[in-house]
Parts: C-alpha cells; structure tokens; sequence
C-alpha cells in the first residue's frame, strides 16, 4: 500500500497535444530517426522564447494535474504558472515543496 506519492510533471494521462507529439516522437523512432524524435522532444522541453508557444507545458494541462489530484485520496496539487515541463523536476523550489511533503506525513 502507498502511504505517501509525489508526481512531478505527471498527471492521469496525456493531453491531446501530448498524445500527438509523442504519437510523432514514435513513428520517427519506428522509422529509423531517433535523432529527430529526440530534437522534437528537446524543442518542447526547452524553455521559452525557444519552447514551443502555446501552455507551459505540451504534455499535461492544468486540468488534467488538478483532475489528477482529486483522483488521489487527500490529493493536493502544485501548480507552477508559466513554467514548462521541466520545472518541476529541476528546481529547487520544487524540490522543496515535495520535501516539505515528505515530511509532513
């Protein structure tokens, strides 16, 4: 049984433009150009001005990390404005909210 989870750039499943990138990263890597599914996946993850324009983050919405959240008994949710993908995975700020998590348990 889990007593304690923590997601970070994760939600319940991938928004329609996630699906679609990612449905393009798998048919280049099928078709032998893994260099360029990579450097796809490199220009959505780089942030702006060279990040793709559009929401902070291709693959999740906000709505699908809150509906992530209500899905998960005591589920609560961060939710960093304008910041992409990677955020949540490499800053400190992050970083510390998921401790302060952690320890709060």
């Amino acid at each position: 049984m889990v007593r304690r989870l923590i997601l970070a750039a994760a939600a319940c499943r991938l928004s329609p433009s996630g699906r679609q990138l990612l449905t393009q990263v798998a048919r280049l890597v099928h078709a032998g150009d893994p260099r360029r599914a990579s450097a796809l996946v490199a220009g959505t993850l780089a942030p702006r001005p060279l990040g793709y324009p559009g929401s902070a983050d291709r693959y999740y919405s906000e709505g699908l990390f809150r509906r992530t959240a209500t899905g998960i008994a005591g589920g609560q949710v961060v939710i960093f404005p304008r910041k992409g993908h990677l955020y949540a995975g490499a800053s400190k700020t992050a970083a510390d909210i998921a401790l302060g998590f952690e320890l709060a348990g």
